[in-house]
């Protein structure tokens, strides 16, 4: 539709466009201009300074760069270099794997740069890379490929102009959908027309916003209005159609999906809080030590007199001790503490990817997008759910329906119809309206088989079941539909219409409306469809409203069909508000919604239609074991309250004689009084589960915490009516209340707003898109995996990475501590007890394998008793808490002190530094074997990583003293030549590790763990089953040889 030029934009007439294209014709750009795209993070020159920065960002690297600078000044008592190659390897290792993340987007980005595209220039249609294109360019897309730039849909092959598409890299939507070439190109020769009329269009600046493309067309004086619906966006693939004809408007990073480009919230989790805590505890620690053993020693200095000619003034002896004890206990904090945690969790991103308890034949293998978030699995509180495509498959058929010839059963009435094609006279109306109104984009294959693809499952299996009928659709184009009616007499009736007006579905409107004119009538017919508290109150009379409520008790979803035939006047009324609100540049969405308004009031009831969506496998076992587990399970739906509940019985969450406990009152003061009754009433109530309306949800978010008194008492709670919006919001205020970690899942785009909000966000591979699945901290085929995410892998990872935490600074602290001891012997002053070269050796190389074993396959619980046993959920203890800290820290002082204490008086001649390397050794087995201690899963990997982690210690320090420190290999061989050398590190071992091995014991027996009871359990179990096993094949021996 053209437009005057008083409809022009009051911010154009008096600003101008922001830009304006010509087509074809290489033009001045304000913005980029050609289609090159670039997604990783570096270039190469920035790679080396950004991601120092990056890892500077780390308090860490900082603390041990700052170790690094002090190494290097005079007095240190350590050579700079042994402090500068493990910060190296630390940063290296980061740098590579940050490195190979961004290369992997590189390689891609070439891909996409240099993938070829048709484009018209000089004359002729020519292949250049992608990168290539430029604003105004005509480009050529062919069936299959990817739309490479923002484009305005000009023509294709098909011979009325339109195309198919499908969104999923958009929105993660992967129904086809129609597009219509522009008005102003209709019945126009491309490219041909471009070189006798100059188009242009007129384009405001580079938006995020995918539903909403607003620009004009120009040429000569005649204008019209390009809104989304004329828009093909990058990312976008052609569907059904051989080529597709297109102007570029946006190109590279302007690119409406390039602009909706974000990071996934950054979410830190308790565990990688707690590491930071004990990092600052640490260090404060390391800081008031310092500080006491440098008054220390200035004062012992000054008090010993054979020091008087040598000793330092106050202040000089003050900073030089403190440095050098700066130095030496900088080790109190791993350096590769962070490095072992990710890695660690690297593998178990792999252990989830390819565990085959979580692979569905349709979907494949669960996929996990952020690492951090495997820890918190163990302590979920709360799970909140989406219902369609989450608990069920979204596999819709249409079971019942009724129309004016009554209840029907819909198989039973498409059986009648095939053996007697009169019966489908009885029910013409509705079997049309399944047919007439919808989405649905049809497709003839090359075998003859007749596709539906449409939006909404439920609007493919309505033409489906019409199809099956009698009455097929045949051809469904933006502006005309066409069906083949079965006669009574078995032959084919073509319907052909015009399709004058297609108001789409929304989640504020929750109904569709198309309205038509049939080939050879002057009357314009309205057909509508949508839910029954939105389509009854439009409609002359409600009809069969009981059966309404009888199909959503039975768990169906229901849609109210509606028509209306209107008189000549009201059509010609109607054709000017809604060629007004077309036409309109600006507004146009407010303006289609007054003219929808014109028609969809006086309609009336043809019938209802009630859709079942299959429950998933396995649901009902799974929702039972998150009950058994003491895990809420929150509903939140968009059916109305009758489906919902009664979904809520057949899924479980509703147990037979369980309390329903409905909150529909909308008056705010009633909902508070009712709140109240139900909370003074609670111990009545049997297994309750709390059910709400959309109205008193809103009454809900907005009385939080009345509301919350009663939803955390219950076992469940199901939301009927939400929108999205209020999903996210209601997943915010479960995550406020203290004491809660939230878990959000779902299938859909609309549930990317709850499960970005939530702790933990799991995605679920969607029939409709996988944006729900791609936004999510992990992906999971159905939701009885979800069981095994948080049972198996949310314990195991429990386990695992706050124990490897805790080891690390364990150890390190049994390491450094021995330091302490040594400066009692010198008068508080820094010793230089360690080998320089064992000390930069003993997180990278002595100590470095045990840890990754332990994080890689210690089990507390075996995955089939994690399984079988929920209850379990929740009760396993944090080695990071402060009790276990405390004995963490008592039993690294013990066994640094007893190492130290019986090398030290058991090998008094010999020399310090021999003193020094065999107590060494004896630290590096006492923590070794502590960690044996504590690993309750031995398998060949573990075992082998124990045994070599004791080669490489003499392997590496006996190749070191051979090839570089001959003073102490001399020192070495005249120890450990002799027995009194093996024994005393015998000794020091055994003597650090019994006692407290005897303690733990002792603790375990008068207050044993959960863990030991149940695998006891667990060992007892399979021991009467293999008694039992074997009593049985003597018993059946015995009757073969009597």
């Amino acid at each position: 539709m053209t437009t005057s030029e008083g409809d022009t934009p009051h911010e154009e007439q008096n600003e101008g466009p922001w830009a304006v294209i010509p087509f074809i014709y290489y033009q001045d750009y304000p913005d980029q201009q050609d289609n090159y795209v670039r997604t990783t993070r570096y270039k190469w020159w920035s790679f080396i300074p950004l991601t120092l920065y990056e890892n500077f960002r780390n308090l860490t690297n900082i603390y041990f760069l700052l170790v690094l600078i002090m190494s290097a000044l005079p007095y240190s008592p350590v050579s700079w270099i042994f402090n500068f190659l493990p910060l190296v390897f630390v940063l290296l290792v980061s740098m590579i794997k940050l490195g190979i993340e961004d290369y992997l987007k590189y390689r891609q980005d070439i891909k996409r740069n240099k993938s070829p595209v048709n484009i018209y220039r000089f004359g002729e249609w020519t292949t250049v890379e992608s990168h290539q294109i430029h604003v105004g360019d005509l480009v050529m897309i062919k069936a299959g490929d990817t739309v490479p730039c923002d484009m305005l849909y000009l023509t294709s092959s098909n011979p009325n102009h339109t195309t198919n598409y499908s969104e999923t890299s958009l929105n993660g939507e992967s129904a086809i959908k129609t597009m219509s070439p522009h008005p102003a190109f209709e019945n126009l020769e491309i490219p041909k027309t471009f070189f006798r009329k100059q188009f242009y269009v007129h384009v405001g600046p580079p938006s995020a916003n995918l539903y909403k493309f607003d620009a004009k067309l120009v040429c000569d004086d005649q204008k019209w209005g390009i809104s989304i619906h004329n828009i093909l966006l990058r990312g976008c693939v052609m569907h059904f159609t051989d080529y597709v004809i297109g102007v570029a408007l946006r190109t590279g990073h302007d690119c409406t999906i390039m602009k909706n480009r974000r990071s996934p919230p950054a979410k830190m989790t308790k565990f990688d809080r707690d590491i930071n805590k004990m990092i600052i505890y640490i260090f404060c620690s390391k800081l008031t030590l310092v500080i006491s053993l440098s008054i220390a020693n200035m004062i012992l200095q000054h008090k010993t007199a054979l020091l008087s000619l040598v000793r330092d003034s106050y202040g000089l002896a003050f900073i030089k001790t403190f440095m050098q004890f700066f130095i030496l206990l900088s080790y109190m904090i791993p350096i590769s503490l962070m490095v072992t945690i990710e890695i660690i969790r690297v593998f178990h991103m792999l252990l989830i990817h390819w565990d085959y308890g979580m692979f569905y034949e349709e979907f494949g293998y669960a996929e996990l997008h952020n690492s951090n978030m495997i820890v918190t699995l163990a302590k979920i509180t709360h799970v909140l759910s989406d219902k369609t495509g989450t608990l069920t498959e979204n596999i819709m058929q249409l079971v019942r329906f009724v129309d004016e010839t009554g209840a029907n059963k819909s198989d039973e009435f498409s059986e009648s119809v095939k053996s007697d094609p009169n019966n489908l006279q009885k029910s013409l109306k509705f079997i049309k309206c399944l047919a007439l109104c919808n989405d649905v984009v049809v497709y003839h294959n090359p075998s003859g088989i007749t596709e539906y693809n449409a939006e909404s499952p439920d609007e493919a299996s309505f033409v489906k079941y019409a199809n099956e009928c009698g009455v097929s659709l045949n051809d469904h184009q933006p502006t005309s539909i066409e069906i083949h009616v079965t006669e009574p007499d078995g032959s084919k009736t073509v319907e052909k219409y015009t399709i004058l007006s297609h108001i789409p579905f929304n989640s504020d409107r929750k109904r569709m409306t198309v309205v038509l004119q049939k080939e050879g009538s002057e009357e314009l017919v309205v057909y509508s469809k949508g839910a029954d508290s939105i389509m009854y109150p439009l409609c002359n009379e409600v009809k069969y409203d009981k059966y309404v409520n009888k199909y959503a008790l039975a768990g169906f979803r229901t849609l109210v069909f509606a028509t209306r035939t209107l008189t000549n006047s009201e059509a010609q009324e109607w054709r000017k508000i809604w060629n007004y609100a077309e036409s309109t540049i600006e507004n146009r969405d407010e303006e289609i919604a007054k003219a929808a308004k014109y028609v969809e009031c006086k309609l009336d009831v043809v019938g209802v239609s009630a859709v079942e969506d299959k429950l998933q496998p396995n649901l009902q076992d799974a929702i039972m074991w998150l009950r058994k587990a003491n895990i809420a399970l929150w509903v939140l739906t968009g059916d109305k309250l009758e489906t919902a509940i009664e979904i809520g019985k057949t899924s479980s969450i509703i147990l037979p004689g369980a309390d329903t406990l409905v909150l529909s009152n909308p008056d705010e003061e009633e909902f508070k009084k009712q709140i109240n009754q139900y909370n003074s009433n609670f111990d009545e109530f049997t297994e309750p589960v709390l059910v709400l309306t959309a109205e008193t949800t809103t009454l809900a978010l907005n009385n939080r915490d009345l509301f919350m008194s009663l939803a955390t008492k219950c076992r469940s709670c199901i939301f009927s009516r939400v929108s999205p919006i209020m999903k996210a919001t209601i997943v915010s205020m479960v995550k406020e209340r203290q004491g809660t970690m939230t878990l959000a899942i779902g299938d859909g785009a609309n549930d990317v707003g709850m499960i970005q909000e939530a702790h933990i966000g799991v995605g679920v591979f969607g029939r409709e898109g996988s944006q729900a699945a791609q936004s999510a901290d992990f992906a999971i085929p159905r939701f009885k995996h979800l069981t095994r995410l948080i049972s198996v892998h949310g314990t195991w990872a429990y386990v695992r990475f706050p124990t490897v935490a805790v080891y690390m600074l364990y150890k390190n602290f049994v390491f450094i501590l021995v330091v302490i001891w040594a400066a009692c012997d010198t008068l508080a002053s820094p010793p230089n007890f360690y080998n320089e070269f064992f000390i930069s050796c003993f997180n990278l190389v002595f100590t470095l394998l045990t840890p990754f074993a332990f994080g890689f396959w210690e089990q507390n619980l075996s995955a089939e008793v994690l399984e079988k046993h929920p209850e379990l959920h929740g009760l396993q203890s944090n080695p990071m808490e402060f009790k276990h800290l405390l004995y963490y820290l008592l039993l690294a002082i013990y066994q640094s002190a007893i190492n130290y204490i019986i090398i030290r008086f058991s090998l008094r001649n010999n020399t310090f530094e021999a003193n020094g390397c065999i107590t060494y050794y004896a630290v590096v087995h006492t923590v070794t074997l502590q960690l044996m201690i504590w690993t309750k899963n031995y398998n060949g990997c573990i075992i082998a990583a124990f045994c070599l982690q004791f080669i490489l210690l003499y392997c590496v320090s006996s190749i070191y003293c051979f090839l570089v420190n001959k003073t102490l290999q001399s020192s070495l061989m005249s120890l450990f030549g002799e027995v009194e050398g093996w024994f005393t590190l015998f000794a020091a071992v055994v003597c650090a590790i019994i006692p407290p091995l005897v303690f733990e014991v002792l603790i375990d027996y008068t207050k044993p763990s959960l863990e030991r009871l149940m695998n006891e359990k667990v060992n007892k179990d399979n021991r009467r089953i293999k008694y039992d096993s074997r009593v049985q094949v003597e018993d059946e021996n015995e009757d073969q040889n009597p």
